[in-house]
C-alpha cells in the first residue's frame, strides 16, 4: 500500500481584466491563460462592477487589472468603488505612457499599482504581476483574503475596516 495521496486541488488565481479594447483584452487573455491563469474580462467600469455583483458569493477575483480610460465609467472611478466597499482583490491600473498629474490621479483612487509602460502588456510583465499575486486558499472569506494581501494591497480602507 502506498502512502495516502492528496486530491485537493489548489484553486488557480483568478484575473479580471477591464479594458475597452478588444486586441488588448484577447492579448491579455492569452497571456494569463499560457500562466495557467482563469480570467475574465470587462469592456468598462460598470460591466466590471456588474460581473463582481453577479459573482458576489462566488471565489472573488484575485487581481483587477484596470485600465485608466473607458467609457461609460473610467479605471480611476471603478477602483474608487471596489477600494470603498472593501473588494479584496489587488487593483493594478493600466495605461499607455501617464503624464505626472495623470499619474497622481489614477494613483489617488487606491489602486495597488500602476503599470504605464503601454497597452497590452509584455508577457515578462504580466508574468512578474502573476507571481506577485498571493494565491488563493479554498473558501477563502474577505477578511482571510484581506490579511494575506501584501501590505501595500491593504490600502486606506483595510486601515479604517480590520487595523482597530
Amino acid at each position: 500500500m502506498g502512502a495516502p495521496q492528496d486530491h485537493s486541488v489548489t484553486p488557480r488565481k483568478r484575473v479580471l481584466v477591464v479594458d475597452d479594447d478588444d486586441r488588448v483584452r484577447k492579448i491579455h487573455q492569452d497571456q494569463l491563460k499560457s500562466l495557467g491563469v482563469d480570467s475574465c474580462f470587462a469592456k468598462n467600469g460598470k460591466e466590471a462592477l456588474d460581473i463582481i455583483s453577479s459573482d458576489w458569493s462566488a471565489q472573488t477575483f484575485d487581481l483587477i487589472l484596470m485600465a485608466r480610460h473607458m467609457p461609460l465609467m473610467d479605471g480611476i472611478l471603478t477602483t474608487m468603488v471596489l477600494c470603498t466597499i472593501g473588494y479584496p482583490s489587488l487593483i493594478y491600473g493600466v495605461s499607455d505612457r501617464l503624464t505626472e498629474a495623470e499619474w497622481e490621479e489614477f494613483f489617488s483612487a487606491r489602486p495597488d499599482d500602476i503599470y504605464d509602460e503601454g497597452k497590452p502588456l509584455s508577457i515578462d510583465t504580466m508574468k512578474y504581476i502573476v507571481e506577485s499575486v498571493p494565491t488563493p486558499e479554498p473558501c477563502d472569506t474577505w477578511r482571510e483574503r484581506v490579511s494575506r494581501l501584501p501590505k501595500q494591497g491593504k490600502g486606506y480602507w483595510y486601515s479604517c475596516f480590520f487595523d482597530q
